[in-house]
């Protein structure tokens, strides 16, 4: 069944659609709304992840202009489903008559650099025709694996997922902390700090070579 639209600026809905998990969101967005899209995106990314390779679509309306924290997150995000799933590339629709539609190509182009191929689409459906071009590509490029492989494959795809949540966690919360400290509250600073630590230390484990 498909999903509401969104009509409030920084709501959002989200669902898989084959090998592809489909946001539709309204903007402009800021911190807080891109922190609770990737904790609502979260069970869906996991299950596209364990299917195998998939690609993620942003549709846009109103605006799509994003506070720079937010893009920072969002960056942060791409880094780790690259490095510990197999996302092969990313995409979003916005027409011409989206707020900020003029000047976004270069600011998300920077986002996703270095990470996975990216275009803008005026279209849902030239955006998934592009989409299903990149991963029938990419499925063909795999080369075949033994069942030994896939199994040790299934348990570092399991790890790099316990990563990417902590890496997550741990933007979030370097955001609080200078929040905290700008407040003058640094003993919750220093509290913080102590579980940075910690997570650093689990994150390096789990992504370590074996």
């Amino acid at each position: 069944m498909k999903k509401q639209a969104p009509s409030q600026p920084g709501s959002f809905t989200h669902q898989m659609v084959g090998r592809v998990l489909v946001t539709q969101l309204v903007g402009p967005w800021g911190r807080e709304d891109m922190i609770n899209w990737q904790d609502q995106s979260g069970t869906e990314v996991s299950r596209l992840a364990k299917r195998g390779l998939y690609a993620t679509l942003m549709q846009i309306t109103q605006s799509i202009l994003c506070a720079p924290s937010a893009l920072a997150l969002l960056r942060t995000q791409v880094q780790d489903l690259v490095h510990h799933s197999s996302l092969v590339c990313a995409a979003i629709v916005a027409s011409r008559e989206v707020e900020g539609r003029g000047v976004a190509e270069q600011t998300y182009a920077e986002v996703y650099a270095g990470l996975c191929p990216f275009r803008f689409f005026e279209t849902e459906s030239e955006a998934m025709q592009w989409i299903e071009h990149m991963l029938d590509a990419s499925q063909r490029a795999q080369p075949a694996r033994s069942d030994n492989s896939r199994s040790e494959a299934q348990l570092q795809e399991q790890r790099h997922r316990e990563a990417a949540r902590l890496h997550r966690r741990l933007a979030r919360l370097h955001m609080s902390i200078a929040d905290w400290e700008e407040r003058g509250e640094f003993d919750a600073a220093q509290q913080a700090m102590a579980q940075v630590a910690h997570m650093n230390s689990r994150a390096s484990e789990l992504t370590r070579p074996a």
